[in-house]
C-alpha cells in the first residue's frame, strides 16, 4: 500500500538515479539492457557523493544499508557513492536486488525514442507489475535490516532507475499526478511507515525529485522524465 508519508517513518529511503550513458544522450530507449555509464555520468556520480556527503554530515544522517540495482549503471553510480564516504558508506557490504531494475521494454530496447518501431506492446513488462516489484524491494529491505519505528537509525541509500523511480512516486501520489524531474542523478525521499491496519504505507516527501550536484550543468543531465510511457524508462 502506498500514500503520501505522516506517521513516523520505520524506514527511509534516499532513492538516487544513476548517472548518464551514451544511450540517455542519444534518446535511446535502455530498459534492461546493461548499459555503462558515460564519462558525463562517471563525473555526475562522483558529484553527486561529494554533495550526499555534505548532506549526511549537515543533517546528521547515517546510512544503515545500500542497496542497488544489478544493471551496471546503477552499481556503478553506487560504487562512487561509496567511494565518497570511506568512513562510513565504504564500510557497508552494497547488496544487489534484481526488483530494482529498470521496466523491460521488449523490442523497444535499445531503439530511439523517435523510432516509429518503438509501440508499446504486449511484450513490455505492466506498469503496475513495476510499482509492485518495486515496493516489494523497498519493504524486503527494510525487513532485513530489521529496523525499529524510530527515524534517526533507519536511512537506506538505494540505487535505481527513472522508471523505479517513477513507479514508486506515482504508486505514492497516485498515476494521474504530475511527476517531472527525473534527471541523471537526482535524488528523492521516501518514507515507510506502518499504518492504521498495521500494513506498510510509503510516502514521498516533498519537494519530490531534485537534483543534488549543483555543479554539474544544466547541458550535462538528460531531459526530465515526464508520464510519457516512452521516456519513462531511462
Amino acid at each position: 500500500m502506498t500514500t503520501t508519508a505522516t506517521a513516523t517513518p520505520i524506514c527511509t529511503f534516499l532513492v538516487v538515479r544513476h548517472g548518464q550513458t551514451d544511450y540517455n544522450l542519444e534518446g535511446r530507449i535502455q530498459g534492461q539492457m546493461d548499459i555503462p555509464l558515460n564519462a558525463t555520468g562517471r563525473k555526475q556520480a562522483e558529484l553527486l557523493g561529494r554533495s550526499l556527503r555534505k548532506r549526511c554530515v549537515d543533517r546528521g544522517i547515517k546510512f544503515k544499508a545500500i542497496v542497488s540495482s544489478p544493471l551496471q549503471r546503477a552499481k556503478a553510480t553506487a560504487d562512487a557513492l561509496m567511494k565518497a564516504q570511506p568512513d562510513t558508506l565504504g564500510k557497508l557490504e552494497l547488496n544487489l536486488d534484481p526488483r530494482l531494475m529498470e521496466r523491460h521494454l521488449g523490442n523497444c530496447q535499445g531503439l530511439l525514442v523517435t523510432d516509429p518501431k518503438c509501440k508499446m506492446s504486449a511484450i513490455w513488462e505492466g506498469y503496475a507489475s513495476l510499482q509492485k516489484r518495486a515496493f516489494a524491494a523497498l519493504q524486503s529491505i527494510a525487513t532485513k535490516v530489521k529496523f525499529s519505528c524510530t527515524h534517526a537509525g533507519g536511512w537506506v541509500l538505494v540505487t535505481c532507475h527513472g522508471g523505479v523511480m517513477h513507479a514508486l512516486a506515482t504508486s505514492c501520489e497516485g498515476r494521474k499526478s504530475s511527476v517531472t524531474g527525473i534527471k541523471n542523478c537526482c535524488v528523492a525521499t521516501f518514507d515507510l511507515t506502518r499504518g492504521r491496519r498495521g500494513d506498510l504505507v510509503l510516502g514521498i516527501r516533498k519537494p519530490g525529485f531534485e537534483s543534488a550536484i549543483e555543479m554539474v550543468t544544466e547541458s550535462e543531465t538528460c531531459a526530465d522524465i515526464s508520464l510519457e510511457p516512452l521516456k519513462d524508462q531511462n
